[in-house]
């Protein structure tokens, strides 16, 4: 048997910014830590070495958090759960 869980309208929005700042976050970190590894790279010789396979594994995982928030916003995902609703409500 599920466990019924009662949420709120305020849970929910906070549960959404909750999810935004994660990716904003996610965002700034890759930013940053990019670039600090760039220019580290860059200083270190005349060819840039390693900070490429850095920001290429780092990015594949921004882009699945990104992706990840979207479809967890996306209006599919609210009518996919009403219609849930409905059928756990019998309607």
């Amino acid at each position: 048997m599920a466990t019924k869980t009662k949420t709120t309208p305020e849970m929910r929005a906070q549960g959404r910014s909750s999810a935004f700042a994660g990716v904003v976050w996610h965002t700034v970190v890759f930013v940053l830590l990019n670039g600090a590894l760039w220019a580290l790279d860059a200083r270190q010789g005349d060819a840039f070495d390693w900070a490429y396979w850095v920001t290429i594994f780092t990015g594949i995982a921004l882009v699945f958090h990104a992706t990840w928030y979207y479809l967890e916003q996306s209006g599919r995902q609210r009518r996919r759960y009403q219609r849930f609703l409905d059928q756990e409500q019998g309607r």
